[in-house]
């Protein structure tokens, strides 16, 4: 219930699958997020189709009287498409096999990205969090651009040592990110490196720019903007008008999606 990694071994019938999913399930009742597409809030793993149709089933009966309780199940043995179609949308909960998993997410009919985690804080990705996120480090690539890894932050370090404590790690970079600004090239070094431990800023700013997908060049509120043109045009019912401003963001590789709940966009791939 608290958000820590449990380890727990018991017999068969003893109650393991609830001792996971009814936190879980609790978890998902008192932040209820609508799911992104192609992605799953809640992942669990089972190395058997027959253990996968138990968990998925046991989700449905704990989650019961959650209305609506979204749970997709992904195995081997059956027909892939029925799959990729109950992720399309998003689901709360996805049990899979390891193998089928891998399988939708090489036809990208899965992203991991919108995982939702709760460990000591919750921690709720969305694609306004990953946006902000991708600005950071965009802003961290060009802060370090020119530094040598120097020596690991210890405030970091001992953060990451005390049981992965990712949040308070993260905010002793922010703080070496804040004395870079101001010009300290050790404080620089400093946060490539620990940065680099982490995984992040291996890339040369050059590999990196190119490695960015083309969202990042377009100008965001820009195309809010657009769509806002666009949905007055229609409530005018100047349909041309509105054809013309969806023809304009297509030619920027943006695709519009109308749908009862308003308007949304992404980057046609």
């Amino acid at each position: 219930m608290q958000g820590r990694d449990v380890i727990g071994i018991a017999q068969t019938g003893t109650g393991k699958t609830a001792a996971f999913a009814l936190p879980i399930l609790n978890h998902l009742y008192t932040k209820r997020l609508r799911p992104e597409k192609k992605s799953c809030r809640v992942l669990v793993l089972s190395p058997t189709r027959e253990l996968s149709w138990q968990i998925s089933d046991s989700f449905r009966a704990y989650g019961r009287h959650m209305r609506p309780l979204s749970v997709a199940l992904a195995i081997g043995g059956v027909p892939i498409n029925s799959q990729v179609r109950s992720l399309a949308h998003g689901v709360e909960v996805l049990v899979a096999t390891p193998g089928r998993l891998i399988d939708l997410h090489d036809q990208g009919a899965i992203s991991f990205a919108m995982l939702q985690t709760h460990y000591r804080q919750p921690i709720n990705w969305t694609v306004a969090g990953l946006r902000e996120a991708q600005k950071n480090l965009d802003h961290w690539v060009a802060l370090t651009a020119d530094a040598q890894p120097g020596y690991l932050c210890a405030d970091a370090l001992d953060a990451l040592l005390d049981d992965l404590n990712t949040p308070k790690a993260f905010a002793a970079l922010h703080e070496l990110r804040g004395e870079a600004v101001k010009g300290a090239k050790p404080a620089a070094a400093c946060l490539k490196a620990s940065a680099q431990l982490i995984g992040l800023l291996h890339m040369p700013a050059a590999a990196w720019a190119a490695f960015r997908p083309a969202s990042l060049a377009i100008d965001e509120s820009t195309i809010v903007n657009q769509i806002d043109a666009r949905n007055a045009a229609r409530k005018a019912k100047n349909f041309k008008e509105a054809d013309r401003i969806r023809d304009e963001l297509a030619a920027m590789s943006v695709e519009l999606k109308d749908s009862k709940d308003g308007t949304t966009w992404e980057i046609a791939r």
